[in-house]
């Protein structure tokens, strides 16, 4: 058991925090329901693709706007285990006496993930609220918005974090070289689909990073050990 000494004079050997687990289990839950409930109560998220036809557009926020104030709360949620899980695994890395750059390069992109996940949620709940959809400048704003901090402004600094994470953990092994590995080549992509912004054709490399991250979170949070090494 860890006494008040321990944790002032930063002697503690177990390291106190909100269990990752829990923190990417509901991350998850939060996350992908959001995209369930848009697939599953409307026409399908290929409508959320701001370079449809704005008619088009329009039609689909006024339609489904009771399906997508729910989808946008749920996304919105999931902002907050995100973000706990994002600076308890800086905090970690930091107990383990990781004192490189790399973890907090890791805490600015899991913060601002979080930050602009949050920001897509809230643009989404705009547009479902009466009379945006129906108003083209505002619901195009309100699109738009939610299009790129849910998209690339949110994937590019995930891949930030997932850097910050793998490269210290790659040579101090609290996670195996392969998931390092992994996360580096997925931040990569990351940082590559944030080119979307000028070169639409690239938004296809938005969900792959988004799908990829939920398997890395699952890896880290087994593997980044809460007792320090030896």
């Amino acid at each position: 058991m860890i006494n008040e000494h321990e944790i002032q004079s930063g002697t503690a050997t177990v390291h106190r925090g909100p269990p990752l687990s829990i923190l990417a289990i509901i991350y998850i839950l939060l996350f992908a329901a959001g995209l369930i409930v848009n697939i599953l109560l409307t026409s399908g998220p290929q409508n959320l693709n701001p370079y449809n036809p704005i008619d088009q557009a329009q039609s689909y926020y006024t339609e489904y706007a009771n399906a997508i104030g729910i989808s946008a709360f749920l996304i919105f949620a999931s902002m907050i285990p995100l973000g706990l899980f994002a600076v308890t695994s800086v905090s970690r890395l930091l107990f383990h006496r990781i004192q490189v750059a790399g973890v907090y390069i890791a805490l600015f992109g899991g913060i601002v993930a979080a930050i602009f996940l949050g920001i897509s949620g809230l643009s989404t709940w705009a547009l479902s609220q009466p009379g945006v959809a129906t108003d083209v400048g505002s619901m195009r704003l309100a699109q738009l918005m939610t299009f790129g901090s849910g998209g690339f402004a949110h994937v590019g600094a995930l891949g930030l974090f997932m850097a910050g994470i793998s490269v210290p953990c790659l040579f101090t092994r609290l996670i195996p070289k392969w998931i390092c590995w992994f996360g580096l080549i997925v931040a990569g992509i990351c940082e590559l689909a944030t080119l979307s912004m000028i070169s639409p054709q690239l938004s296809v490399l938005l969900p792959a990073g988004q799908i990829r991250f939920i398997y890395l979170v699952n890896c880290s949070r087994v593997h980044l050990a809460k007792t320090p090494a030896s």
